[in-house]
């Protein structure tokens, strides 16, 4: 059984694209204001400043959850490494178990008496 490995550099390379896209996609909150002329600013005055404590929200969320990625990508590395390692070793008790059979098989046999043997 052969488990395909994560791609660190894969899925960096899709999130930076992805971030670009997004970039270029959405407009800041200062580029929205700066559209805006003096009395919108200050009919908007309490929406445009929730909208830059969430825009700060977002960015910071956005660097937990760039770092949190990161860190399930290398747990995710190393499970995929202790699992390749357990099924290793589970392979190779199953030979030992397999030859143990084999070996306690053949002593039984040869512990038959040559007259049971053949009246069997």
């Amino acid at each position: 059984m052969r488990m395909a490995k994560p791609s660190l550099q894969r899925d960096k390379r899709h999130r930076m694209d992805n971030r670009a896209v997004n970039e270029e996609v959405m407009k800041s909150v200062e580029d929205i204001i700066n559209t805006l002329n003096d009395d919108e600013r200050e009919q908007f005055s309490e929406l445009i400043d929730t909208c830059r404590e969430r825009e700060a929200l977002l960015k910071k969320s956005e660097t937990h959850m760039a770092q949190d990625f990161e860190k399930l990508l290398r747990l995710s590395e190393r499970f995929h490494a202790k699992t390749q390692n357990l099924y290793s070793t589970l392979r190779k008790l199953e030979k030992s178990c397999q030859l143990l059979n084999d070996t306690t098989s053949t002593f039984m046999l040869q512990l038959i008496s040559d007259d049971q043997f053949y009246h069997s």
